[in-house]
């Protein structure tokens, strides 16, 4: 939970960081990648509850004692498909800031261009593994792990080339 607090953070802050680095490019597209990052964070923050919820179930509280043990392991579980679930919700905005945060990239002229094109089909390898998971429920998580390259290439390389080379204007 806390891990997931701090990378909320986290995001929100890379995001005004990206924001603050490419308003310069195109301010409006800065703009719409900014609220697409924001949009994630709470959603991300609210689904900490359905985390927080088994802790509660578990914790043998007075209350708890009208609910059979079966009763709470079901809500437990509940609980913790729910997380799964929003998890992969919240993943929308993460993926689709991607998409303006590419065109940004391609079109900054102070970052490789090759990195732009790379974000933005990591956008739609996210969406398309978003998607994929609620459209096949049982889907394989080999073939969730196939879709997910181009986005994971993509990030990661970014990040490295921000890392070692950075951003000049």
């Amino acid at each position: 939970i806390v891990s997931d607090i701090i990378m909320s953070t986290a995001f929100l802050m890379m995001g005004i960081t990206f924001y603050v680095l490419l308003k310069s490019v195109n301010k409006y597209v800065a703009l719409v990648m900014l609220v697409f990052n924001i949009i994630g964070v709470p959603i991300m923050c609210l689904n900490l509850m359905s985390q927080y919820a088994p802790l509660l179930l578990l914790s043998g509280a007075d209350y708890l004692s009208a609910f059979s043990v079966d009763q709470l392991n079901a809500l437990v579980l509940f609980f913790m498909n729910m997380h799964h679930y929003g998890y992969i919700l919240a993943t929308i905005s993460y993926g689709t800031y991607l998409l303006p945060l590419g065109y940004l990239v391609y079109k900054s002229g102070f970052m490789p261009k090759i990195l732009g094109i790379m974000l933005m089909i990591g956008a739609f390898s996210w969406l398309g593994d978003l998607f994929t998971k609620f459209l096949i429920a049982d889907m394989n998580s080999t073939i969730s792990t196939i879709i997910q390259i181009p986005e994971s290439i993509a990030e990661f390389s970014f990040f490295f080339w921000l890392i070692i080379k950075g951003a000049r204007e």
